[in-house]
């Protein structure tokens, strides 16, 4: 495997079309010792978490495990840009998140916004590496955009240029529970227009698809298989363990671990779909966004 600059990854089993993760595993490429032991301490024994301090050190470590999760600067202890990195994990390793590491004083720095460039999921700000919430709540969210760049093309030709919108947006923001009112505002129409233009298509209720939306992000966090519903309900905002599991009930009949059983967030995709599918067809159809 080879980066962008032709440098060699070390052989790995890894393929970008992976599905479960045996553990897992954030890698952190920051010099300062004391920003990556906060890193450690905001996830506690939720990941584990390695830090390395050279691209190199990054190249080796993608090569020998899974990692869900990276927390790089803009350039490593040596002072290599870490762009052209970034750039190809996000090609090779799509449902690897990718967060760029820098303080709010520098955030809008040349080097913070190589980070963005690049493709950076979010930016995690060294100045709230204490607040661990935060932290964990950052991570989410960049995790969902990968979701939503790993899975939308398989719903995109199922939608129309209405819908799309409504669908995709739900899914970038499912690490919280969402209204329908408010993504109507995001998308500046009423409530009522939404549930006029589902019902028009013969599509699902605006409400049931948010509901998909949340279905599909928590088989998203299930598919590394580390992972235990309740640090899961955490994440995603979700008022209990047993919240979570009665969402699962409801839409698909499975408990968490029948979600893994089946596939994970594969399976959930193909339930969606085909939930989108079997409503009344849409006329138009759009390409991947």
């Amino acid at each position: 495997m080879y980066d962008v600059n032709g440098s060699l990854f070390p052989s790995s089993k890894r393929t970008p079309t992976h599905v479960a993760l045996p553990q897992r595993t954030i890698v952190v490429l920051v010099r300062d010792v004391a920003v990556r032991r906060q890193i450690e301490a905001a996830f506690g024994r939720e990941a584990s978490v390695v830090s390395c301090a050279t691209i190199r050190e990054m190249r080796d470590i993608l090569g020998s495990r899974p990692v869900t999760t990276i927390v790089t600067e803009p350039t490593d202890s040596r002072g290599a840009p870490t762009a052209a990195l970034i750039q190809d994990i996000k090609r090779l390793f799509p449902r690897t998140t990718l967060l760029g590491c820098v303080s709010r004083a520098t955030s809008l720095s040349a080097g913070s916004l190589d980070l963005v460039r690049a493709g950076v999921d979010d930016l995690l700000l060294k100045d709230d590496l204490d607040l661990a919430h935060v932290v964990r709540l950052v991570t989410a969210a960049a995790r969902l955009r990968c979701l939503v760049d790993v899975l939308w093309p398989q719903f995109a030709p199922t939608l129309d240029d209405v819908l799309a919108p409504f669908l995709r947006f739900g899914l970038e923001h499912a690490c919280a529970p969402l209204e329908v009112t408010q993504v109507a505002a995001a998308l500046g129409a009423h409530r009522k227009t939404l549930w006029a233009r589902c019902q028009s298509r013969g599509a699902p209720s605006p409400r049931e698809l948010l509901s998909w939306c949340r279905v599909l992000a928590v088989a998203f966090a299930l598919d590394d298989a580390g992972r235990t519903a309740d640090s899961i309900a955490v994440e995603l905002a979700f008022p209990s363990p047993s919240a979570l599991r009665n969402l699962l009930q409801r839409y698909l009949k499975l408990t968490p671990t029948g979600v893994r059983a089946r596939g994970g967030s594969a399976y959930v995709t193909r339930c969606l779909t085909e939930r989108l599918r079997t409503s009344v067809p849409l006329r138009r159809a759009i390409g991947p966004r």
